[in-house]
């Protein structure tokens, strides 16, 4: 076990256009390159681990490999000799890595601790995951197999022969869908091992690559020399010519932003295709690099393997992300009626490189945007929150999620709560609002006068603040109701008596009267 950090690190940003139809703006996306220890080691597949860290296969040196996201490598020697790992690695339901071994007829297990197993299978290549917490496997002798984590093996004959099946991943149906790199075919098998074939509907050789479960519900896969296809549980494909001449596309992911990512190896870039069929490339900074595995870290980044000698690396590719500060979340409060306090709250938007899309939804009907879109850039824009229609509100929490959203590569996403707090008002100001309230009625001025009397002989009792005075302040207020019966019906209106009882109780209610 060798264990490298990081050296000689390339890190480049990269600007180009998106290559279909009219031109959109552009996109920098920024590339970290680590080199792999061993010299001409060739790393070839790639993919997350359960601990965090990608792992990957070197099909040269004869060794897996694992790489932090800070870039430290670590290598595991392989104990057959000349695996030639140009099949696939996968995370195992177990916790541990899965990898086939071609030319040794082996399938590998590694713990991220770095024992490795092996089992003896004729030629596998591609492996993945299945549904049914089993590993699954292509064998280059047309057969698909299925191995548990206990090393039990069982094997399924594809119907075509000489198909030279490649890779394979579960497909969003439960089932497991795979390429068939000589037979012009993608193919499928339940867990129950029956199998489906679905020709392509371009004649010639496709030659079939890698496959991947896409965000839209549909099946992904490369055709090394032609274009990016598409094919539904149902069978229907569709096919999507590169712009790139000559490329050799290899591996295909779901990236972080829903969109599709692949390796074109002879172009030398790392390119997207959307659900839609738009297609971007990104050229790589060191010439015949030769990308080859890609997959999603942890980290939303896409990692790659670039397996030629005139790079032996490990790639990062970056997307722009949303950058929203600060964390703190909303947070305001105040009496029934206000004044509520802080009135606003700001948040600055921006991107650590590039300019992005963002939205922001979620919104409380009493909190106003100052906008709910825009464009985020290094130079950050600033949204604020201010309060608004609180009127109606009674005492009680209210909450709400704030979500800002990145809508042009996903990367950042995050939210903020909101949290509105509406206190009951005060005993003075509710018995100073209740005064106001008998004086729009235009009542007499001896009635006026007398209710107002004994709200104010409440109130200067509750202000003097003494123990014993809550008491007095009760049967003051108790004198007022009183007051407010007597004149029910007479010189106040039955409305008008209910609108000062009720306001009354309130009051009874803050003071603790019993």
């Amino acid at each position: 076990m060798r264990t490298h950090h990081p050296r000689l690190l390339l890190v480049v940003n990269v600007l180009v256009w998106m290559l279909v139809g009219v031109a959109e703006r552009a996109m920098a996306v920024t590339f970290t390159e680590f080199p792999v220890p061993t010299v001409d080691g060739g790393p070839w597949s790639i993919t997350t681990g359960p601990d965090g860290a990608l792992w990957f296969t070197e099909s040269f040196a004869n060794k897996i490999g694992r790489i932090t996201t800070a870039g430290v490598i670590t290598e595991f020697k392989i104990p057959s000799a000349n695996s030639q790992l140009l099949g696939g690695i996968t995370q195992g339901p177990d916790g541990a890595l899965w990898f086939g071994e071609e030319f040794a007829g082996k399938i590998g297990r590694i713990t991220t601790d770095g024992v490795i197993t092996e089992f003896p299978v004729p030629a596998p290549s591609g492996i993945t995951t299945g549904p049914d917490g089993a590993l699954w496997f292509t064998e280059l002798g047309d057969k698909i197999g299925r191995i548990t984590t206990a090393g039990v093996i069982t094997e399924f004959k594809i119907p075509t022969t000489l198909s030279f099946p490649q890779a394979i991943t579960t497909g969003p149906d439960d089932a497991l869908w795979f390429t068939e790199n000589a037979a012009n075919k993608i193919g499928r098998i339940t867990t129950a091992g029956v199998i489906t074939e679905f020709p392509m509907p371009t004649p010639g050789f496709r030659d079939l690559r890698s496959i991947t479960a896409g965000p839209d519900g549909a099946l992904w896969f490369t055709e090394t020399n032609a274009a990016i296809g598409r094919i539904t549980t149902a069978g229907v494909i569709t096919e999507f010519p590169l712009p790139t001449k000559g490329s050799v596309i290899q591996y295909i992911t779901t990236g972080p932003d829903g969109a599709l990512w692949f390796t074109d190896t002879f172009a030398n870039k790392i390119g997207r295709i959307t659900t839609a069929g738009a297609i971007t490339e990104f050229p790589l900074p060191k010439a015949g690099s030769g990308p080859t595995g890609i997959t999603t870290g942890l980290d939303g980044a896409l990692w790659f393997t670039e397996q030629t000698p005139n790079a032996d690396q490990i790639g990062r590719l970056s997307l722009p992300a949303l950058q929203v500060s600060p964390s703190a979340n909303i947070a305001a409060s105040g009496p029934q009626g206000g004044p509520f306090s802080p009135v606003s709250f700001a948040y600055q938007l921006s991107s650590a490189t590039d300019s992005l899309n963002f939205a922001i939804s979620g919104i409380p009907t009493w909190l106003n945007a100052n906008f709910t879109s825009g464009v985020a850039s290094t130079t950050p824009v600033t949204v604020t929150f201010s309060l608004m229609n609180l009127g109606s509100f009674v005492p009680g929490t209210y909450t709400a999620t704030i979500t800002f959203t990145n809508t042009s590569t996903g990367i950042g996403n995050t939210t903020r709560t909101a949290a509105l707090t509406v206190v009951p008002p005060s005993v003075s100001s509710q018995i100073t609002n209740l005064i106001a309230l008998i004086g729009s009625f235009n009542l007499p001025n001896g009635i006026v006068n007398s209710l107002d009397a004994k709200l104010e002989a409440a109130l200067a009792t509750f202000n003097a603040m003494k123990t014993n005075s809550i008491g007095t302040a009760c049967n003051q207020l108790g004198a007022f109701f009183n007051e407010v019966a007597a004149q029910s019906g007479n010189k106040v209106t039955d409305t008008q008596a209910n609108q000062l009882i009720s306001a009354g109780n309130q009051i009874k209610v803050a003071l603790g009267c019993l």
